[in-house]
């Protein structure tokens, strides 16, 4: 694009801006196909397109703003942003809940902290998808039952992936990429619960197959990595799950997160510490609470 030498000269002309842009309206404003909200840093405007994007909302992109103008900014042009140039940390505060803001972080060291790279960008190019970076940070993990408020989903998927690498064996030699299979399969093992249409008991198999077009989209496509994330998140009567230590772990620290936070929920308030229930979607859960033992005593 040639920018005209007139731009910057005029403080009431800026010159053109670059800037990363998220589409957050799919839908025409103001009655023209040319206007659209778009995201940028933590600021929500609508611009003018020259050319409307036929991206799904959502999709970042890099647009050049011309701000010239009187009205609202116009968009030069625009270019879609390659996976590998976008982070967690891209991803608009508003489509982040306050309470999983927290974990948001965690998340984002978990993925950077993934040593094998195809691993890692399978977790950040699913993690940063249109449909999932609008609503996987500000989703519940389930209706009543654990971890049931705005951004419950981010929390639980993070407790997943620490838990789930305590579970690991140290001294197998197989431990860094089991661990990576953990940490990538661990926050993406709900993903399902924050798709537009998805009920809760079909989220793992709605998980899965995002996770597999996403795959698709990659460079290291069809690779055994790809393979085993895709293996670990597999519905349990699905052809294509099998048992393994990572499996099992992923499996064994999802319980303990769930569990966990139901217990709490169960006995905060309770005017007895042994025993207490709490009420969910699908009927009466009672918790019990051994006492803890003497000094001393295992």
């Amino acid at each position: 694009m040639n920018v005209p030498s007139n731009y910057g000269f005029d403080p009431g002309n800026p010159a053109p801006e670059t800037v990363v842009a998220w589409l957050d309206d799919g839908h025409p404003r103001a009655g023209s196909d040319s206007y659209r909200t778009v995201v940028m840093g933590n600021q929500r405007e609508i611009v003018e397109f020259l050319q409307p994007p036929p991206f799904r909302r959502g999709t970042p992109m890099h647009a050049t703003l011309d701000r010239s103008g009187p009205g609202s900014a116009t968009v030069l042009e625009w270019q879609e942003v390659h996976h590998h140039d976008i982070g967690l940390g891209d991803i608009p505060a508003h489509w982040v809940s306050r309470q999983g803001r927290p974990a948001t972080v965690q998340i984002e060291r978990l993925v950077a902290g993934i040593e094998d790279l195809a691993i890692a960008d399978l977790a950040r190019a699913v993690l940063t998808y249109p449909t999932v970076a609008m609503r996987f940070f500000r989703a519940p993990a389930s209706r009543t039952h654990h971890h049931a408020f705005p951004g419950g989903l981010a929390v639980h998927s993070e407790e997943v992936a620490r838990f789930g690498a305590k579970m690991l064996i140290p001294d197998n030699p197989a431990h860094g990429y089991e661990a990576d299979l953990v940490t990538a399969a661990a926050l993406l093992h709900d993903l399902g619960k924050c798709l537009p249409g998805v009920g809760f008991e079909a989220h793992e198999a709605a998980g899965q197959k995002l996770v597999t077009l996403v795959s698709q989209r990659l460079p290291d496509t069809g690779c055994q990595q790809h393979k085993d994330v895709l293996s670990i998140l597999a519905p349990k009567l699905s052809r294509e799950a099998s048992e393994s230590a990572v499996r099992r772990a992923v499996r064994h620290a999802d319980q303990s997160s769930a569990g966990r936070a139901a217990s709490a929920i169960a006995f905060k308030g309770a005017k007895s510490d042994r025993r207490s229930s709490f009420r969910t979607w699908s009927g009466a859960v009672s918790y019990e609470r051994f006492p803890t033992p003497p000094n001393g005593v295992a």
